[in-house]
Formats: C-alpha cells, sequence, structure tokens
C-alpha cells in the first residue's frame, strides 16, 4: 500500500513537471531559445521514467501506421524547410516527443490525471494574475517591483514580483464604475495568449469533470483579458450553456438557441467591425492574413518552410496554410475537425470553440498544441478512446 502511494505520488509529481513545461512553451515571459529545449528535456526525462514505471511494448497497429505517416509527412516539410534548426527541432525531436507522451497518457489511463492537473496549475495562475490585475494594474493599490524587457513586442512591461506582468494597455469604461486600464495577460506575453489558455482550461473542465469553482475562475480571468477572442469565446461558451439546459420545454429552447445563435454572429461582427474601425494593430494583421493566403496559394501543398510566417501572424489557421500547406494543415486540422462527429452532442460545441481559439490564436507551435494535436489523431486512430475518457486502464491493442 505504502509503494502503491509513492508510486502515486511520483506519478503525479512528474505530470506536474510535464504540465509546467508545457505552458511554459505557451508564450510566457520566462520564455527563452535555452528555456524552450530545457523544458522539452523536462517532459522527455518525466517521460522515460513514466515509462519505466510501467514499460509497455504494445503498440496499437493504427497508431504505429498513423506515425510511420506522420514521419514521411515531416520529412517533406523538413526538407521543405531546408532543414532549419527550428523544423528539426519541432518537427523532428518535440512533436514526436509529445505523441510519445500523449500515447503513454492514454494506455496508462493518466489523461484525465494530467488534465486535472494542468487545471490546478492554470486556476493557480489565473487568481495570481486577478488579484494583480485588479489591485496593481487597475486599482494601483500594488506596485511593479520590476521592469522587465519583452521580445515579443520589443518594449519594457512593468512586472509584479515576476508571477505578474503587464504588456498591454486598455481604454475601456465599465459603466462608467471603473476605467480599465490593462489587459489581464497574466505570465503570458499578450493577452490573446492568456485567453487561449484560461479558455482552454474553462472547456477541458467542463469535458473532463466539471467543477463549478473552476469554472467561475476561468470565466472572470477570461473577462478580465479585455481582447476580441475573450469576447468571443465568452459569447460562443453562453450559446454551450443554453444548449444544456435540460429542465425547459424542448421547442422552446430550440428556438431560444436559433435567435442566440443569430444574436452571437450578429454581436461577433460588430465587435470585428469595430476593432477594424479603432484598431491599426487589426489592419496590420490583416495585411499579413492576406500575405499568408497569397503564400499559401503560391505553395499550396508543401507551403512555404515551417515557422516562416508565424512571427507577426495573428492566427494559426493562415499561418499553418502559408507555412505547410495542405500538408502540414491537414495535419492540425483533420483530427479536430474528424473527430467532431465522434464525441456527445453536449461536448460538440466546447471542441468547435476550441477550434476557433485555436485557429486565431497563434499557438500552433506549441508543446500544448502538440499534445492535442496527437490526442485527437489518438481518438480517431483507436475508437475505443472517441469518449475522449478513458476508463478502462491500460488494455491490450489490436
Amino acid at each position: 500500500m505504502r509503494e502503491e502511494k509513492s508510486k502515486n505520488r511520483l506519478i503525479s509529481f512528474l505530470l506536474m513537471i510535464i504540465c509546467v513545461a508545457v505552458i511554459y512553451s505557451c508564450g510566457t515571459f520566462y520564455f527563452s531559445l535555452q528555456g524552450v529545449i530545457f523544458s522539452l528535456l523536462l517532459i522527455f526525462i518525466s517521460l522515460i521514467v513514466l515509462w519505466l514505471i510501467n514499460p509497455f511494448f504494445d503498440i496499437s497497429k493504427n497508431v504505429l501506421i498513423g506515425f510511420i505517416i506522420y514521419i514521411f509527412g515531416a520529412l517533406i516539410i523538413l526538407i521543405n524547410s531546408h532543414f532549419t534548426t527550428n523544423s528539426v527541432f519541432m518537427l523532428a525531436i518535440a512533436f514526436p516527443i509529445c505523441i510519445w507522451l500523449t500515447y503513454l497518457l492514454l494506455i496508462d489511463n493518466l489523461i484525465t490525471k494530467f488534465v486535472n492537473i494542468f487545471i490546478n496549475i492554470m486556476a493557480i495562475v489565473a487568481i495570481i494574475s486577478m488579484i494583480f490585475w485588479l489591485f496593481g494594474s487597475i486599482l494601483q493599490k500594488l506596485h511593479p517591483t520590476s521592469v522587465i524587457y519583452s521580445g515579443w513586442s520589443s518594449a519594457y512591461v512593468n512586472s509584479f514580483y515576476g508571477i505578474y506582468f503587464q504588456p498591454q494597455g486598455a481604454d475601456i469604461n465599465l459603466l462608467g464604475l471603473l476605467h480599465i486600464n490593462a489587459r489581464n495577460s497574466a505570465i503570458f506575453f499578450e493577452a490573446p495568449l492568456a485567453t487561449f489558455l484560461f479558455g482552454f482550461s474553462l472547456l477541458v473542465n467542463e469535458f473532463v469533470e466539471t467543477r463549478k469553482i473552476y469554472r467561475l475562475i476561468f470565466l472572470l480571468a477570461v473577462i478580465t483579458t479585455f481582447d476580441t477572442t475573450s469576447i468571443i469565446v465568452l459569447l460562443l461558451y453562453a450559446l454551450y450553456c443554453v444548449y444544456n439546459i435540460k429542465c425547459m420545454n424542448r421547442v422552446f429552447l430550440t428556438l431560444i438557441e436559433i435567435i442566440l445563435s443569430a444574436v452571437v454572429v450578429i454581436l461577433i461582427n460588430i465587435v470585428l467591425q469595430n476593432k477594424a474601425i479603432n484598431g491599426g494593430s487589426f489592419q496590420d494583421r490583416s495585411y499579413h492574413m492576406i500575405e499568408e493566403l497569397q503564400a499559401f496559394t503560391a505553395s499550396p501543398i508543401y507551403g512555404n518552410g515551417f515557422d516562416v510566417f508565424t512571427n507577426g501572424s495573428s492566427n494559426s489557421i493562415c499561418a499553418v496554410a502559408a507555412d505547410g500547406g495542405i500538408l502540414l494543415w491537414l495535419m492540425y486540422y483533420f483530427p479536430l475537425l474528424r473527430i467532431i462527429g465522434k464525441i456527445s452532442k453536449d461536448k460538440r460545441i466546447l471542441l468547435i470553440i476550441f477550434i476557433i481559439m485555436f485557429s486565431i490564436t497563434v499557438i500552433q507551435y506549441t508543446y500544448l498544441m502538440y499534445i492535442i494535436v496527437s490526442f485527437a489523431w489518438m481518438i480517431l486512430l483507436d475508437p475505443s478512446k472517441n469518449n475522449l475518457l478513458v476508463k478502462e486502464g491500460r488494455k491490450k491493442y489490436e
């Protein structure tokens, strides 16, 4: 019994290390080239130890075939990218490690444990960020402890004890009572990245084990980022909540869903139009999107080289197409779109919200997205995983 408890503690510790390394790769202010390599090394070492605790040698035939196909696809993109250091590191090292990690989490029934640890860490990040955002950035009761340089925005930003940063301002009057002069970016380079991590945690919490306190924490965190992505996420999440009301007449509920869907579309359109009119940043990014689409049409199959268009891009859907053409685009989007029909109806909106979040955020070349995409592929390659919740434990694969 004691050995089993020690083993579980070790597994939880290793999963926590992996989660921290994954979050680190998502554009945090602790980010550095050496840090990216070190964080992947931590993931790899933790993965090896997890495998040694419960080694397995039975690999699904479908998963093995899928991995071989990935190798050929990655090789084509690497050749087209002239084997740049970044492309080799990401496609030939980081992505395969994340694929192996995802497979181990599934086969060892650790995916739910991993997700819960990830959510716990992000909840702590969210709470800390909201405290410093409110009492520091807004009410100015807490003051910055230092100023650091941000390579992301090429500017100096305020740091609060190295656990909260203030890279982006805002100019919002909240009902005439409170002036919002800063977005909550938490430990991330910009508010959209914080929105993605908080929003992803919110959706996963709904997917796996709905905890109302975490729902509240992540909803408040998303609200405090005050960016376009957060508005879209909140509107779509409201639609999800209405869709899942159980105690209302079905016909009446369907009518409400139709009306609310139309309202959501109209509001999102208004938000985007206001952004276009009032934001120079929006126009710069629009030009960048046009460049990406032109680059894609110039080389639609293989793209223009891995990670060429990500710098300065405002979204993943165009950058992936420009970088790796149809080949890389399908690697990301095919499994995500395909599994929509393989999950329960009450969860589909959550996946659709995630796909939208991913598409409008520059997050594609991170360990988190590699794990998510690998997870989606595993669900397709092994139908026993199509409920997104592994409850059987380790099983013999075909």
